[in-house]
């Protein structure tokens, strides 16, 4: 099960940084930088929950088989 966990946390946030690249680049060469600057604004709210929405899967399964390996392991004397 942590096995699971593992792989589809990884393949989660892999598939995400992809996309995220591919964003990227597609949106410098249509536009400019600026354009991108604007899209990734720390300080604008609606980037930053698309962003924690989007990565929080990958991330809590990843944080969840840490959590299963740890308690799964026994105590070492």
């Amino acid at each position: 099960m942590v096995k699971v966990f593992k792989v589809l946390g990884y393949i989660w946030l892999y598939l995400y940084g992809t996309l995220l690249a591919m964003f990227v680049i597609g949106t410098i060469l249509k536009r400019d930088f600026v354009t991108l600057a604007e899209i990734f604004n720390p300080l604008d709210v609606t980037t930053s929950l698309s962003l924690s929405l989007v990565l929080g899967p990958g991330i809590a399964a990843l944080i969840l088989a840490d959590w299963l390996e740890k308690r799964k392991s026994p105590p070492k004397p």
